[in-house]
């Protein structure tokens, strides 16, 4: 059986994913270690996980299912922020309805298909991209209790306190303030070096 690993977010739509590419390029033209993101600019649900390609229409049907549960859901962006001092990251304002997304995700891929990703269940420092969306110290949390997240589109990662602060202090005269509706979730693949998208799974209509 042959597997590949997966993750799950909510993309950008355009013109927001092109603005957001733009500032991506940006940094990299300020600091050229900053490597292309392999990835679409997006919002994390589900982080990088394991699954056999044979099983991937369970994997298909039990994101459909899902998808077609949940509402379309109203997202806003506000600015820069980053985990310091490894990863720049655009803001994601802080709203319940995407937070209750992400859990219930979590809890129905659990239930459906008894997936439940390791990375999960560690202790977060700063997030590799993509990342999952939480809090990075997370060390304060209760057992038993519901972790924090941090839903954030990741700019640039891997960085150092120097170049964190140089990359700060480019953006911090810059805006980046956007509305959209998520209309559908989106499973991406690991293949050819690069994460493609596998599906998208529409949202209930209202």
């Amino acid at each position: 059986m042959t597997r590949k690993n997966f993750f799950v977010a909510i993309e950008l739509p355009q013109p927001i994913s092109d603005r957001a590419w733009e500032v991506h390029r940006q940094l990299a033209n300020i600091d050229s270690q900053i490597k292309t993101l392999k990835s679409p600019p997006h919002i994390t649900l589900l982080p990088p996980f394991p699954w056999e390609t044979e099983d991937l229409p369970k994997l298909q049907a039990s994101l459909r299912a899902f998808a077609a549960s949940q509402p379309p859901l109203a997202i806003a962006l506000d600015g820069f922020s980053g985990f310091k001092p490894k990863v720049v990251y655009i803001k994601v304002v802080e709203n319940p309805y995407l937070e209750q997304l992400y859990r219930d995700l979590l809890a129905h891929l659990e239930a459906d298909l008894d997936l439940a990703p390791k990375s999960l269940s560690k202790k977060a420092t700063a997030p590799p991209h993509p990342s999952p969306s939480e809090v990075p110290n997370v060390a304060a949390t209760k057992k038993n209790q519901p972790r924090p997240i941090l839903p954030h589109i990741t700019l640039a990662k891997r960085l150092n306190q120097p170049r964190y602060r140089k990359l700060m202090d480019t953006l911090k005269e810059q805006s980046f303030q956007f509305e959209f509706t998520a209309t559908h979730i989106t499973l991406f693949i690991y293949k050819e070096n690069c994460w493609k998208v596998s599906e998208w799974f529409p949202l209930a209509c209202d």
